[in-house]
């Protein structure tokens, strides 16, 4: 019986060999170079910073929010229920499960996900990948804060569910491959709260996502290159065959979690990384909010085959971005110039005011 872990031929499997590595970004020259420096610029200025003033505009109007028809519809729903968070026991189960699903869903990434044997394989590469980005994530975090004085608290981080569910769902339907994922399954912050160990906290977090993403992306390319793809690959049971390729399969996980999840973290949203930075150290933000723009389109984004095909490439990313813009705008003039209906408290009724007759 054949273990699902085995690729049929011995080689890469699709999902495995759908990224294209440094050297093949490097061979496509000018094209490749120009498209990744726009679409990296455009991801920063039409989704980065206008999610940053959408932060501003919600906080400033949190009031608001409050006391709206919608957020008390909402409190009427059931909850979720709250993951274990009680001793270290908890923490290790609530990781467990977060770590399970996100992996789950992140499998589903892949066309040929459905395939026999071929769900439990993604399934497998991607609980490998979120512990190996998390994991050195959260080693550099553990650094910061204990150079702050301070130590780190772990947490799972729920909400990377919803966030990887989301990510998975925009790539199949732009049929993106291999496309984004979010696999930041594993949240932290310090246990001292001022702002200057926050920040480092949050920025050494991203920069640990930033370099397991470019690391396995390197890596991914060499294993890649010895295992072979396809039919041309060695026959399985060679040293390059069967597990050479699950090992493709987890560097292409952990390059696609990590640049996704570092594009995502540097989002100024609450509960991100990038607000963190955004409130306090906008210059640090805005560099590495575009090293980590440039990183994941250079290594995730489709590359043009020629320069014909940059204006086409380009304007269609440029336009999926600018969608987030306009509905930054959109939220901004709700708040702006729609007034609060206002209602009366129950039991209160207004008695008309009548003018004494002369």
């Amino acid at each position: 019986m054949q273990s699902p872990f085995s690729a049929e031929s011995g080689g890469a499997t699709t999902f495995g060999s759908s990224l294209h590595g440094p050297a093949a970004f490097v061979e496509a020259g000018g094209p490749a170079f120009v498209f990744t420096g726009a679409a990296a610029l455009g991801l920063v200025l039409l989704v980065m910073v206008p999610a940053g003033m959408l932060e501003s505009t919600l906080e400033a109007n949190s009031e608001r929010l409050r006391r709206s028809a919608a957020l008390r519809w909402l409190k009427r729903l059931p909850r979720v229920p709250r993951l274990p968070s009680r001793g270290r026991a908890g923490t290790v189960v609530s990781v467990a499960l977060v770590v399970t699903a996100t992996a789950a869903l992140g499998a589903f990434v892949a066309p040929d996900a459905g395939s026999e044997g071929g769900f439990l394989r993604l399934a497998g590469a991607f609980v490998l990948a979120s512990l190996g980005v998390n994991g050195l994530a959260l080693g550099l975090m553990a650094a910061a804060a204990r150079a702050s004085g301070s130590r780190l608290e772990v947490t799972a981080n729920g909400r990377s569910v919803f966030v990887t569910a989301l990510t998975v769902l925009l790539s199949r339907a732009a049929l993106l491959q291999p496309g984004f994922v979010f696999g930041v399954a594993i949240g932290a912050e310090a246990t001292d709260r001022r702002p200057r160990t926050s920040r480092l906290v949050a920025a050494a977090g991203v920069v640990g996502l930033l370099v397991a993403g470019v690391g396995a992306w390197f890596a991914h390319a060499a294993l890649l290159a010895a295992v072979g793809a396809g039919e041309s690959a060695d026959p399985a049971g060679s040293a390059a065959g069967g597990w050479g390729s699950f090992g493709v399969d987890v560097l292409t996980a952990m390059t696609i979690e990590a640049l996704t999840g570092a594009v995502v973290a540097m989002i100024p949203l609450r509960f991100f990384a990038g607000a963190e930075l955004w409130r306090g150290a906008r210059t640090a933000w805005a560099a590495l909010a575009a090293l980590t723009a440039a990183a994941a389109m250079a290594a995730l984004a489709p590359l043009p085959s020629a320069w014909n095909a940059v204006g086409g490439d380009t304007a269609r990313w440029l336009l999926a971005f600018a969608a987030v813009t306009a509905l930054t705008a959109a939220v901004w003039c709700w708040f702006r110039f729609v007034p609060e209906r206002t209602t009366a408290p129950a039991g209160r009724h207004r008695t008309p005011r009548h003018r004494p007759a002369h």
